[in-house]
C-alpha cells in the first residue's frame, strides 16, 4: 500500500510508535498511525507536522467520517473539509491543508 510513498516514523529506543505515509507526487497523506498506547503524547502531531513539511502545495487526505477523533485532530491542526465521498470502508471526508508561506 505504500509503494512510491515517503514513510516517516516515530520511534523510541528502537520501538516503533507510529508512522506517516505520504504520496509526494500529489501531496497526499495516505496514512497516519500512532500505536494506541503511545497516543496522547503529541506523536501524531509531530508526524503530521513533519508530513505537512513535505508538501509543495495544498495537502490532502481522506478520513473516514465516523472516525470523529481523527477528524477533530485534523481540524485542530489546520485541515479543512473540502468534500465527501463513499468507499467500501464507509463514508469519508476529503480534507485539505494549505501550508503557510513565508514562515
Amino acid at each position: 500500500m505504500t509503494e512510491d510513498e515517503e514513510i516517516l516514523v516515530a520511534e523510541e529506543n528502537g520501538r516503533l510508535l507510529g508512522f506517516a505515509a505520504i504520496y509526494l507526487a500529489d501531496d497526499f497523506l495516505h496514512s497516519l498511525f500512532v500505536e494506541p498506547e503511545a497516543q496522547g503524547h503529541r506523536i501524531g502531531q509531530a508526524l503530521l507536522k513533519a508530513a505537512q513539511g513535505t508538501f509543495r502545495g495544498t495537502g490532502s487526505l481522506k478520513c473516514l467520517e465516523r472516525n470523529e477523533q481523527a477528524v477533530s485532530f485534523y481540524h485542530r491542526n489546520g485541515w479543512q473539509i473540502a468534500g465527501r465521498g463513499d468507499s467500501p470502508d464507509g463514508d469519508y471526508l476529503l480534507m485539505r491543508y494549505e501550508p503557510q508561506r513565508g514562515h
